[in-house]
This record gives C-alpha cells, structure tokens and sequence, in this order.
C-alpha cells in the first residue's frame, strides 16, 4: 500500500509517460470542467500535469494515507480507499485506471466497480505494461516483479473490456506500456489474442539468456564479501541462486526495508554502511544506477568498489 509514498520524482522516462497520458485525456476529453477520477492514483503526477492543463474537477484514489495527504496538498481532492472500500456515488466523466490492472487478482470484481463510477457516456482509460513491449534495457525478468500477476497485450485487454461492455476508441503507446481509452457500447467481437503466449515465451527465452550472461560475471565474486544495493525483483531472485556466498549487507532507499532481514541478510540504510567491511557493493537497479552511484560518491564518500549489473540489452522485438 506504500510502495508509491516517495517524495523523490520519478525519472524521466516515467515523466514522458505521464504526459502522453494527459495528451491522450486532453485530445479526447477537451472539456476541462469534466469530472476525472484516478483510482489507484498514487501521487499521480497524471492528475497534476492535467491540472497544470486547466482541468479543475480532479479527484484521487489510493489506499496510501501518505499518497492522498501529497495530492492534498498540491491542491487535488483525493480520499483514502481502495475498489473494494470507496464509498462515493458520484460518476465521473473520465476514469484513469493507470498502471493498477496488473496487479488485481479479481480482474471482473475490480472492472465491475470501477464501471459504477463512470457516467454512462463518459471515458476509461487503462494503461499497463504491454507483453508485447517488454522494457527495454532492463534486467531479465523484470516484467515478472512479484507485484505483477496478470500479463496483457492491446488484444487480450481489449477482450477483457468487452466483456464488462465497453469498446475500445483509442490505442497509444506509453513507453512499454499500452493505453487505451475506452467507452460504452459499440459491436466490436472478441478476438484471438495471435502474439501474447509467443510473447512471453520469447520474453522468457531471452530472460534466461540474459540472466545466464550476468551470473557468470558474478561468479568472480562468490566469495567476496559484497553488499548488494537495491532490493527489487532482481535482487530477491539472484539472493536465492547461491551466486554470491558472502552478502554481508543489503540496502535501498526505501526506508521500509530498513531494519529487516531477506533470506536472513540484515537490510541496513544506506548512511550505515560506513559501519560495513565489504570492498564491492553491487548495484542491482538499472532505472536508478546513475543515482545510486552519486549517493555512493558525493554524498556517503564511499570508495567501495561499484559493480553495475547492466549494458544496453534491448528486450524489443518484432512479433
């Protein structure tokens, strides 16, 4: 419920998606009175940029206390809620379901409320990662963070949609993501989803390849005491491959980890590992390399050896 609390702005990749968003809202939806609800909202940068835009009617969802007090603040109403707990009988003219369908096991419970809170007339906007897009110059298996359950292409959510009635009006591409504006009615039939199975397996063949190459680059280290900086979808799995044998530490910026342990290796913040005898620190982020190894340098003057995990390994492909 907390992941999305940091105050840090996102990078700029994260950014341009965002304003492609807004672009889409904006050539479809001109009227800036209309009534726009973000569920599952986070600190919705959507919801600021179309503000900045002139939009006046903007409301947010999230179950993050933290998240709702931010929009409240930069002067958007918001309430504290998820699907399943929103209370609010108001409709609105346009819904943003914005990076949140991947994550939802009860995929026709969650589109059965959020249609509740659409006019009859008014706009879905779903944007989620696109099988078919994996990230480019990303680690391998990143598409399969243990957050993600469902997987899509254009196609299978489109299919999904016309089951709860409504039809597709408008496909965009959102860096490795797929948008789609969506609204009632239309004859449009299911269709044979012809990629989204030989996506995956190729996403999973390449994965294996990839994952193989930066494991045998690791194996020099195995039994070098090493810290390893970042403990995301990447971080979790290579801590149970038995690469490395001497993880003395583990760190992240994300203050909630602090204090814990993962497969019984202590987490520690980052201004604690002074205290921490390790010559190399690994640094599994690819979005977020750059300022890892500036907090590193300038601001914590660490002189640790800085192992990178990552080239340019474009996991685009054809078909």
């Amino acid at each position: 419920m907390n992941k999305y609390e940091d105050e840090t702005e996102q990078p700029e990749a994260f950014t341009g998606n965002h304003d492609r968003i807004v672009q889409a809202v904006v050539s479809l939806v001109p009227d800036k009175t209309a009534a726009i609800v973000d569920v599952g909202c986070a600190r919705s940068e959507t919801l600021r940029l179309l503000k900045r835009a002139g939009y006046t009617d903007l409301t947010g969802i999230d179950p993050s206390r933290r998240c709702v007090e931010y929009l409240q603040k930069h002067g958007i109403q918001s309430m504290q809620a998820t699907l399943n707990t929103v209370n609010n009988s108001r409709q609105y003219d346009v819904g943003l379901f914005l990076a949140v369908l991947e994550h939802i096991p009860g995929l026709n419970g969650a589109l059965t409320i959020l249609s509740r809170l659409i006019k009859p007339d008014g706009w879905l906007f779903i944007n989620v990662p696109d099988i078919t897009r994996p990230a480019a110059r990303e680690l391998p298996y990143q598409e399969f963070s243990r957050e993600h359950i469902n997987y899509f292409t254009p196609t299978s959510l489109t299919n999904l949609l016309l089951s709860h009635c409504w039809s597709c009006r408008f496909i965009g591409t959102s860096g490795e993501d797929c948008l789609c504006g969506f609204q009632r009615g239309g004859v449009e039939v299911v269709k044979k989803d012809e990629v989204g199975k030989a996506a995956i397996m190729r996403y999973l063949t390449m994965s294996a390849q990839y994952e193989a190459e930066i494991y045998a680059n690791l194996s020099r280290y195995r039994e070098t005491p090493v810290i390893i900086w970042g403990l995301g979808t990447f971080a979790q799995r290579l801590l149970t491959q038995n690469i490395l044998t001497r993880v003395v530490a583990l760190t992240d910026s994300n203050v909630k980890y602090h204090g814990k342990k993962f497969d019984q290796v202590p987490v520690v913040a980052p201004t604690e590992l002074f205290a921490i005898a390790a010559p190399i620190i690994i640094a599994t982020s690819r979005r977020y390399v750059g300022a890892i190894t500036q907090t590193i340098r300038k601001e914590l003057q660490l002189n640790n050896e800085i192992i990178t995990l990552h080239r340019d390994y474009n996991f685009i492909y054809e078909g």
